[in-house]
Formats: C-alpha cells, structure tokens, sequence
C-alpha cells in the first residue's frame, strides 16, 4: 500500500534523493524562455538559497511570504526554506494591496520574497514597514535598492555548503498556505513537510508515470505544487509556463510532447489541432469537469481522464483510478485517496447508504 512507501522523510531528502537518482536529468523547462535546470543543478541551487536566506536572518520556524511568479526562484526558495526548517507562506500574484497587507500580517511573516512586478502594489501600503522590516525584503528581478535586496545576487553570492538539519523533519511546518477566501479573507492552512511529501507521492502514483508534465497554473496554488512535486519523485521534466493559456494549450503540448496536464470544460471544446492525435498521453488530471464532457475529452485526447478532489486543508481526498475505465463519464470523484478516510453522512450526521 502507499501508505507505507513514502521513500523520504522530509522535503530536503526528496530534493537529494532526486538529484542522486536522476543527476543531470532535466527537472525545470520554462516554456517561456527556455531556462533549463537539472535535478543536480537545482539540490545545489537550494542549498545556496538555504545559505543566503540563513544569512539574512531566515531560521527554523521563520515565517516567510513568497509572491513570485512561476520562475525557478519559486521553487528554489520553497526547498529553501525546507532545508531551513523555515515556514513558507504563498502569496497569489492576483492579490491587491488589502489583500497582501492582510495575508502578511495574518501570517506573521517577517520576511519577505517578492518579484518586481509586484513591487508597486507592496510600496504602496502605508504599513508595509511595520508589517515587514525593509531589510527582510528580497526582491526578485531588480537590482538592490534602499528598500530591498536582490534575491538573485544574494543568492548567487551562497556558498552551497550543506546545512545542519536537526529539528527538520516530516513533522515541520513547511506552509501556510491560503484557502481561496470565496466566503471571505482567506485562510491560512497549517501544512508540514509530510503533508507535501504525501501529496506528491499519491498524485505520482495516480496513472502512469509521466515524462514530461505541464504547469500552467501558479505555483502559489497547491496545484502547481504538487505538479512539481511528480517530478521530483519520477525524475520527470516539469515544463512550465508563466501563465496558463486555452488558445495556446495545444501547441504547447505539441511543442514539448507533454504527456500529463490537467483539463476543464474549455479544453474539450477546442478545435482540434493538427498534429494532436501523435501525442504520446500518460492521463489528464480533471477537478469538477462536466460529466457529460468526459468521454469527448478522452476521444479528442486519446488517453484516460481522470477526475481527482482534495481540499488545500486536507490535499489529495478522493481520486479515480485510471485502471477504472467504467467510471468514466460518471460524474464520480472517485473513491479515497491513500491516507485518507472518508464518509457520506446525512443532514444529522450520521452516515448514509
């Protein structure tokens, strides 16, 4: 049972354990500008992230809020911070200012990882030097400044000396990471390294193992994470795109012969493009696709679709199968994922038929 197969017992061990395994292998494309980073490069990237954020401050139990887009330094700062023993706190790129001010001051972050192009939205808080030191302020894509520094030359500037890690473990809080807020502000969810750990492995053991998977979605959303996470565990290639686009889907599939994305309604209703039935498909993640789509999305895709349902609290919850052809089309989320137990209760409570 997977249960019991979850090779590492922390993050770090993970990203150590890919890069023993598959070595020059290629873990990063970005489809964007063609940055290319091997599961080698990337453990030594880490480990000189770890040095330099240790460096400026960052220690175990450190929390530290990460609004970057989907770029290298999103995952290398996340891994960092893992080896820390350090708390990563997500920030949507979407958020506005009230939004940002109050994620940072819910989270109790007192540092703080930011892309450029988010900047004016941070600057223009009259309270952003109350709720992070100007100091603790890493700025990604711009050179240093009387307000910040610049994560890339701080970084660049590490050692990749390996770190003492006692206290890190599967145990550690690794995130908090917010609920999409639909009935409010947002939530922020408490989540150790095991829980990643688990996420990853279940996912990468859904279907086939895919070679090559896309991510198209931020990676501030435990989506992308867990994407992410697939490769590390398989040694796959994570292709990944700055923004996530319908019209340009299939090119993109075609120009890097992914076999594993995940689709919606949307995508079942493109025009066919030429060329598409040669892909190669592992499977197709869905989350709440029409049922009356499901088997068109496997007719047009030529591979098994597969639905999945998790909860930013609870993770990887219910997922079908891709050995369950007959569920197809049902409307079914599947049934409970490995670690996890579920019921069907009534109104009182109680369970049902």
């Amino acid at each position: 049972m997977l249960e019991n197969d979850v090779p590492y017992a922390s993050l770090p061990d993970l990203v150590d354990g890919a890069a023993g395994k598959f070595g020059d292998g290629l873990l990063w494309l970005s489809i964007d500008d063609g940055t290319r980073i091997s599961f080698s490069e990337f453990a030594l990237q880490t480990l000189r992230c770890a040095n330099a954020l240790r460096t400026c401050g960052v220690a175990q139990g450190t929390h530290v809020a990460v609004m970057l887009p989907n770029v290298p330094a999103y995952v290398i700062t996340w891994m960092a911070l893992a080896r820390l023993g350090a708390v990563m706190v997500p920030v949507n790129m979407q958020y506005t200012q009230r939004e940002l001010e109050y994620v940072l001051r819910d989270s109790d972050s007192t540092f703080l990882v930011i892309d450029e192009s988010c900047r004016q939205i941070y600057d223009a808080s009259e309270n952003r030097h109350e709720l992070i030191s100007p100091g603790n302020v890493l700025v990604h894509g711009a050179a240093d400044d009387e307000h910040a520094l610049s994560w890339s030359r701080v970084v660049s500037a590490a050692p990749a000396t390996p770190l003492d890690r006692r206290g890190v473990n599967a145990d550690t809080l690794m995130s908090i990471q917010y609920t999409s807020g639909s009935t409010g502000f947002p939530k922020g969810c408490m989540l150790t390294q095991d829980y990643w750990l688990v996420l990853g492995y279940v996912r990468a053991h859904q279907g086939p193992a895919p070679r090559r998977l896309m991510i198209d979605k931020p990676l501030s959303y435990m989506g992308g994470m867990w994407r992410f996470l697939i490769a590390l565990y398989l040694g796959a290639t994570a292709c990944v795109a700055r923004a996530y686009s319908l019209q340009g889907l299939q090119q993109r599939l075609l120009d890097h012969q992914i076999d594993f994305f995940s689709a919606s309604d949307a995508v079942v209703k493109l025009p066919e493009l030429r060329g598409i039935e040669g892909l190669k498909l592992a499977w197709i993640s869905i989350g709440g696709l029409s049922k009356g789509l499901h088997k068109a999305l496997e007719v047009k895709f030529r591979a098994p679709v597969r639905e999945l349902y998790g909860l930013t609290e609870t993770g990887s919850t219910l997922y079908m199968p891709v050995d369950a052809a007959e569920m197809s089309g049902s409307g079914s989320c599947g049934l409970p994922a490995p670690y996890r137990t579920c019921r069907i209760v009534g109104a009182d409570g109680n369970d049902v038929p």
